[in-house]
């Protein structure tokens, strides 16, 4: 099978990159050492692939499209550091690999979401993760409090990841065109305290929803079903605050003041 006779799906949102010098400079990036062991998410037609196979350990790349999965048996099924797993990356488990340390993705816009769900989830089996995503998407991923894209998204990455912007991604580097501009980002898991994911993650969706669905409510307002104004106050916050004021660290406490009351 060539590589010209794989057609991108619409169903599955596939767009390939195909601007190999920018795949150079991402790979540079991403800085593959010899002890890596990679992990791909969508490799596509393994545009990244095949120089990311030249200086890891291993690389297990992760594909649901079955034409795509015969031309990467094709192409590198004889390599003895590759492993593809035909399944939905929603529904893998990477702790079934034994060893993993970076993960790599460019990532379907329209599963966006659940597969940053998906890393929260499994954040302890990465040390470092390179996406590439919608620019309206990244760029909700590192907003700062006081800005427009600052809001829930925001506060759900940041809250698990130090996240870097690695630059911007014309859509004129993709096959076909997609009609937005595109992202990479390098996320780094933050140590985790005492406090697990799940409950971390349930509160500060509770919190978010509510307080975001009420954007232009004071907090004291569109929160008031957790806490009184004193509490809030108590917790170092300003009564004139609005929910695009309250930093991630904010968030952070707030969700464990409900969990510790």
């Amino acid at each position: 099978m060539k590589k010209n006779n794989l057609k991108p799906k619409k169903f599955f949102g596939q767009n390939f990159l195909s601007d190999f010098q920018l795949i150079e400079e991402l790979i540079e990036e991403i800085n593959v050492q010899e002890i890596d062991h990679l992990l791909e998410i969508g490799p596509g037609k393994g545009a990244m692939t095949s120089l990311l196979l030249e200086n890891c350990e291993s690389l297990t790349a992760i594909e649901i499209d079955k034409d795509l999965i015969r031309f990467l048996k094709k192409a590198y099924g004889d390599r003895k550091n590759f492993n593809l797993i035909e399944k939905d990356i929603l529904l893998y488990d990477p702790k079934e690999l034994v060893r993993v340390n970076k993960l790599i993705g460019n990532i379907p816009y329209n599963i966006s979401t659940p597969i940053i769900e998906w890393i929260i989830d499994n954040k302890s089996s990465f040390d470092e993760i390179f996406l590439m995503l919608q620019k309206e998407f990244g760029e909700r991923c590192v907003a700062q409090p006081n800005t427009k894209s600052y809001g829930r998204l925001s506060i759900f990455v940041q809250c698990f990841f130090d996240v870097t912007v690695i630059r911007e991604v014309d859509k004129s580097s993709f096959t076909p065109s997609p009609k937005v501009q595109s992202i990479f980002l390098k996320l780094i898991p933050k140590v985790s305290d005492k406090t697990p994911n799940s409950i971390l993650m349930k509160n500060l969706s509770i919190l978010t929803r509510e307080a975001f669905s009420k954007r232009r409510k004071l907090i004291t307002n569109s929160l008031k079903s957790f806490f009184t104004e004193e509490d809030l106050v108590n917790l170092g916050i300003e009564r004139k605050s609005r929910p695009e004021n309250l930093s991630v660290e904010t968030y952070i406490k707030l969700a464990k003041s409900i969990q510790s009351g």
